[in-house]
């Protein structure tokens, strides 16, 4: 291999890391002071919302300053309403606090963009959500059990991985400017060659 074609080949050698994902929020309905009271019994207290990525990785809801303690909430994506008989995609439950957000965290799963999905909310005792009753979340809809509730949205939010920007390892961009700088004294070097003139 000549000496341009090597420096060709080390120039095109830059690999990229794998990209390493980021934590997003995908949905989000942020507004909300009615109180809606989870008793333990009676019907399911859902959301449906439309996923803005291919995953989701965990999903928050916002506990009313009614609320009194700590208490252990549980969130579920499903596949459809769960008074439906929608499958669990995943699940998880965290500690929270009155006044304040309970994020919740599951392995990645994977969605498809564009599809409804549904959020369960259920915790180990009594506790108030908060939720709108504004229509604040136009792709989707709080329902009790399987009817929705006209104009209500919990105060949810989803979370996702988004990819981040590929980024060239160390060593490739040293490669790279060493290629270059072959290529460029080859070329150098012929231009000399060529110009030079030889008498008998």
């Amino acid at each position: 291999m000549n000496k341009f074609a090597l420096a060709i080949a080390a120039a095109a050698a830059v690999v990229a890391l794998p990209a390493s994902a980021t934590t997003v929020v995908d949905q989000s309905q942020t507004v909300g002071r009615n109180a809606l009271a989870y008793l333990g019994v009676g019907p399911i207290i859902s959301q449906s919302f439309t996923a803005g990525y291919d995953n989701s990785v965990g999903a928050g809801v916002f506990l009313s300053a009614f609320n009194f303690g700590t208490t252990a909430v549980t969130l579920k994506l499903l596949s459809a309403n769960p008074a439906s008989g929608g499958k669990v995609i995943a699940s998880g439950t965290a500690n929270g606090t009155a006044g304040n957000w309970v994020d919740v965290a599951w392995a990645q799963a994977a969605l498809v963009v564009g599809q409804t999905y549904w959020l369960s909310a259920s915790a180990n005792r009594p506790v108030v959500f908060t939720y709108s009753s504004r229509n604040a979340y136009a792709d989707g809809q709080s329902y009790l059990g399987r009817g929705a509730v006209r104009n209500a949205d919990l105060t949810f939010r989803t979370f996702a991985n988004a990819p981040a920007a590929a980024v060239p390892e160390a060593g490739t961009w040293g490669m790279m400017i060493g290629g270059f700088g072959v290529m460029g004294f080859s070329l150098r070097r012929r231009s000399k060659v060529s110009t030079a003139v030889r008498f008998a």
